[in-house]
Order: structure tokens, then sequence, then C-alpha cells
């Protein structure tokens, strides 16, 4: 009974990958398909992990009032924005 029991629970966790989510391929959207000003950057995190970024700065003329950072999660990539 303990043998099938410890046979179900692998069984179980063999099939949660299908739970993950996993980016999506390509980059359908940039923001030079928006005619916007943008850079690819490199951030190195403190364990030195390299994240790929885009940057992209104010219109000339706009007020800064701080800085956004959006981070996509795990399903996405570089190219999701919110609400898609």
């Amino acid at each position: 009974m303990r043998i099938l029991g410890i046979l179900c629970l692998l069984l179980t966790l063999n099939g949660c990958s299908s739970l993950l989510f996993y980016p999506e391929p390509g980059l359908p959207f940039t923001p030079e398909k928006a005619h916007l000003e943008y850079r690819d950057v490199t951030l190195t995190t403190a364990d030195g992990v390299k994240l790929h970024a885009w940057w992209l700065p104010a219109k000339p003329g706009v007020a800064l009032k701080g800085t956004v950072l959006h981070l996509h999660g795990n399903g996405g990539n570089l190219a999701w924005a919110p609400g898609r």
C-alpha cells in the first residue's frame, strides 16, 4: 500500500509542469514598431544573473515624475505589456 501511495505521488508531481507558464517565443511587439525611442540594456543582479531590458526615456519637454519598472512575470516576455 505504501508503494502504491509513493507511485501515485510521483505520477502527480510529474504532471505539475503543465501548471507552469512558459514564455512566449519571439518578440511580437517592440518599441521600434511603435516608433518610440528606446535602448536595449542588460541589468545584472547582485547574484550575477543578467536581465535583458528596454529603457524608454521620457519625451523631451515632459516633466519627470518617477520611474516605472514593469516586470512581466513568468509567462510573458519582454514584449508583453500590462493589460495584454
